[in-house]
């Protein structure tokens, strides 16, 4: 996903159980959707024109809980091997294609129509202000749990693997921590 994120400058969210599935250092990651996502991500992905969805089913905690509002102005792509996923929750998906996600991807990189550096800056600068915000470092004279886990993420070696309990701790980690390539986050 890497690779295909790289070529084609296109802006990338994820859920909660696929945050180790890419670098997050890339600048068009823009983060976890989400109830307990990110703003940055739920931005983006609400005022998004084109949605293409790989491996999720588009559950209630993705789409929240009015499915009809769910990007509203966006023609959505939906792409997964098993086919009951894509029967899932989300009824006005414009395309539901049952196939390997990989081989999906494998065409699409054939095309080269992918030119959305205008939204994706506007991502980015939405994505920068809200990421400094986020990591305030000091508040009331204590550590924020944004920085922790920033720093976190600086100080352990490219294959950490973190594993969390649920609540709290699952959603500062997943919130927080920028995962490397080769590093792992399981969630309960």
């Amino acid at each position: 996903i890497d690779s295909f994120v790289k070529k084609t400058d296109i802006p990338v969210v994820t859920s909660l159980m696929w945050l180790d599935s890419i670098d997050h250092t890339i600048k068009n990651y823009i983060w976890m959707i989400w109830s307990y996502g990110n703003r940055r991500a739920n931005i983006g992905i609400m005022n998004c024109d084109l949605l293409i969805v790989l491996w999720s089913r588009l559950d209630i905690r993705q789409t929240w809980a009015i499915k009809e509002k769910f990007c509203p102005g966006a023609k959505i792509i939906h792409v997964d091997i098993d086919n009951n996923e894509l029967w899932y929750n989300i009824k006005h998906i414009n395309l539901k294609i049952h196939q390997d996600v990989k081989d999906i991807v494998d065409g699409l990189l054939a095309f080269s129509f992918w030119k959305y550096s205008n939204r994706l800056q506007k991502l980015i600068q939405v994505k920068n202000i809200l990421k400094k915000n986020d990591n305030i470092e000091k508040e009331w004279d204590f550590y924020t749990m944004n920085h922790i886990f920033d720093v976190i993420s600086d100080i352990c070696p490219s294959k950490t693997i973190f594993t969390n309990d649920v609540w709290q701790t699952q959603m500062r980690s997943s919130q927080s921590l920028k995962l490397s390539k080769q590093q792992q986050l399981l969630n309960c």
